[in-house]
């Protein structure tokens, strides 16, 4: 019993080792998402800061006509 225990132990040692040696590094990809992720974010916040702005400026711009 306890060869047999032995034994699979070695052949389930052996398969995950494998396993890890084929494993894909995605660290490229999750560090590429990342910046690109960053970009987007920084290009919504200024879109929705610019429209903050005309939004303001266009109620100054009616609010000095109706004067």
């Amino acid at each position: 019993m306890k060869k047999k225990i032995i034994a699979l132990s070695t052949v389930l040692g052996s398969a995950l080792a494998t396993a890890n040696a084929y494993a894909v590094d995605y660290t490229t990809e999750i560090g590429t998402a990342v910046t690109e992720s960053n970009a987007n974010v920084t290009a919504v916040v200024l879109g929705v800061i610019s429209i903050a702005a005309v939004g303001f400026g266009a109620g100054l711009l009616v609010k000095w006509l109706s004067r």
